[in-house]
Parts: structure tokens; C-alpha cells; sequence
């Protein structure tokens, strides 16, 4: 099914309160801005995430789900099942610092969306456990990946200092397309604002949404794409097997009551 009028990504030239109202009152299903960062920047930047690899193997090739990528930062996500959680703040001290390094002397997405929430009156707070502090984002290249349809709730399904936030954004930043495939698409449907293990189903089987309005975005260099996380997403299959999929990643997790907001990978 095709998306309609009453229901259509909002592509504006920059993002301000207007498109972060929108998002958090789900009158769209996200927000478009291309060219968020410049196309050159981007090849730059795709660059330098090449050549610090070349020195990193063990950042090479990671699995994480069905996912086969590379990344200078290892997000949360690949550590939910290690039966120690303090190894994922662990890296995070060491790791961090690499994907800032990334944007030095040009524009940082990061930074860019922090000074956006800010402006728009919010307020960020830390994203820190008792072992550390979290990642801000993160930066992989998808070499071999499909995701479902599914939901990104890692705060809703642990008792950990991000589960008292309400809202969960995510925003994607491309910076390289792949050899093929890697689309995003949304379904209009949203999981319940339900907390706890089986509270709420993360990963759906695509029968379920038959008949489910779709919409489908294929990302170009420079785009940025944020969206609310209890939203069922995809990732259309990615072959990147000589050109990755690169992008900047974050969930931005939103308390509307106190205004405040934080930024963990």
C-alpha cells in the first residue's frame, strides 16, 4: 500500500521546533532534511572512517543481528544479550573519541542536532549508567544486512537510568550509499508505550503488516532522516560488499514534561 497525503514524510530544508513538534505529536511518519550535511563533507568524512578502519581489525566485520558492518564506535545494541554490560562502556571510553575525530574541522551531525533540540528550548541531560558514560553516536558501514520490521526500545526493555524517558527518536545522517539496496521504510504502525520484556513485540514478522501503509526512503549522501523509534521500521536488504552503506547514528530520548533530552548509541 502507497503512502497517502494524510500521511507523508516532511522534507524541509532544516530542522527546527516546527518539524520536532511534528515528530513528537506523530503527525508524520519522519522528517526528511537532505543535504543536512554537504555531499563533499560526507565523501570526506567516508574517507577518514576508510583509513581509520585500515588500522582497526577488530572493529571490522562486526555482527550485530543479522547485520555484518563495520564500525569506529560499537553501539549498545551489540552488547544486549553479553552477559557482562560493563564491556559496552568499557569500548565506549576508548571508541568515542574516533568518531569525533571523524568530523574535525567541518561540520559534526552530532553537535549540529544537539544545538537544534537546544534551540528549540530543550535541555540535555547525560546519557550515564553507573559504569559510564554512553555512547553520543555512532558511525557504521552495513556491509551485509537486512532488519525486519521492528522497533528500537532498548530503554524500554531493561531497567537501566534511560527508562525514564518517554519518547525515543531515532535520526540516521547518510554518508555513503551502498552497491545496492539499504532503503528505509516505515509502517504506520506504532508499538504500545508499554515497558518490560514481552510488553510490546521489537520484531514483527512482515505478514503482520500485509496491508500496512508503507512508506519507503532511499537515502542519498547528506540525508538526514529522524523518526520516532516506536514506529515499525525496516532496512531493506544491503549489499555493501565493496561500498558500504555509511552512516551517523543516534536515539534521541525525550522527556516532553521536563523539556529534556539526551543522545546514546
Amino acid at each position: 500500500m502507497e503512502s497517502t497525503p494524510a500521511w507523508a514524510p516532511l522534507i524541509c530544508d532544516a530542522l527546527g521546533p516546527v518539524a520536532i513538534e511534528a515528530l513528537l505529536s506523530r503527525a508524520v511518519p519522519y522528517v526528511h532534511v537532505p543535504r543536512f550535511l554537504d555531499p563533499a563533507w560526507c565523501e570526506e568524512v567516508v574517507r577518514r572512517f576508510d583509513t581509520a578502519l585500515a588500522a582497526l581489525p577488530d572493529h571490522q566485520s562486526l555482527q550485530m543481528g543479522p547485520a555484518v558492518l563495520d564500525a569506529l564506535a560499537r553501539p549498545v545494541e551489540m552488547f544486549v544479550d553479553a552477559s557482562d554490560q560493563r564491556t559496552y562502556f568499557a569500548y565506549a571510553a576508548e571508541d568515542a573519541p574516533r568518531v569525533r575525530e571523524l568530523f574535525r574541522g567541518g561540520e559534526d551531525p552530532l553537535e549540529k542536532m544537539r544545538g537544534i533540540w537546544r534551540a528549540a528550548g530543550w535541555r540535555e541531560v547525560p546519557a550515564v549508567e553507573e559504569h559510564g558514560p554512553y555512547h553520543p553516536d555512532a558511525v557504521w558501514g552495513l556491509r551485509k544486512a537486512s532488519a525486519p520490521p521492528h522497533i528500537d526500545a532498548y530503554e524500554r526493555d531493561r531497567t537501566v537510568a534511560l527508562s525514564r524517558f518517554e519518547r525515543h527518536i531515532n535520526y540516521n545522517v547518510y554518508l555513503q550509499s551502498p552497491d545496492a539496496g539499504g532503503g528505509f521504510a516505515v509502517y504506520r504502525r506504532y508499538a504500545p508505550a508499554a515497558t518490560g520484556p514481552g510488553r510490546f513485540e521489537p520484531v514483527l514478522d512482515p505478514a503482520e503488516l500485509v496491508g500496512t501503509e508503507r512508506i519507503e526512503h532511499t537515502p542519498a549522501p547528506g540525508d538526514l532522516v529522524i523518526f520516532d523509534a516506536m514506529l515499525y521500521h525496516e532496512v531493506t536488504p544491503v549489499d555493501g560488499t565493496h561500498r558500504a552503506r555509511i552512516q551517523e547514528h543516534s536515539n534521541v530520548l525525550v522527556d516532553p514534561d521536563r523539556r529534556e533530552f539526551l543522545l546514546f548509541a
